[in-house]
């Protein structure tokens, strides 16, 4: 069996795909403090992209979402799914889920019954491995009481 990554037309889709997501993402690439460590700006440089076709209403956000241990900017979320995955494989918490759907979507805690104040820590833990990690800041730990 012989598998073809790579065609012109699996290059438009990638493409289109790549257009799709910055179209509801910021355009602060050249004041983002992750600039030039940032996977998005990479493909968006390889794939050539300079400006987006899709324009329209765009999700958002403000930084500041009520989380003890995390400062997310969901608005530079791209619902890749890794921060979940990360949660659930490899810190064995399962805390946080994508939750929503369409244009609503966005990473909450699963349930508040059953997070505690390790299971967040360690979902703050797994939340700052995004693609591009500009999505979360991690708050001082030592500062948030747990009692």
């Amino acid at each position: 069996m012989e598998v073809t990554t790579t065609t012109l037309i699996l290059k438009k889709l990638r493409r289109t795909i790549l257009e799709l997501l910055l179209s509801d993402h910021p355009n602060d690439c050249m004041i983002c403090e992750k600039a030039g460590d940032c996977t998005l700006q990479e493909l968006a440089y390889f794939y050539g992209l300079r400006e987006n076709r899709f324009e329209g209403e765009r999700r958002t956000y403000t930084k500041e979402d009520g989380n003890p241990f995390i400062n997310r900017d969901l608005e530079k979320c791209i619902l890749c799914g890794k921060c979940v995955r990360i949660c659930d494989e490899v810190q064995g918490v399962g805390a946080i889920d994508i939750a929503y759907r369409g244009f609503t979507a966005k990473v909450c805690l699963r349930s508040r019954k059953t997070s505690t104040v390790n299971s967040v820590d360690s979902a703050s833990r797994s939340a700052h491995r995004g693609p591009h990690r500009q999505d979360v800041e991690l708050k001082d730990a030592r500062k948030i009481s747990r009692g």
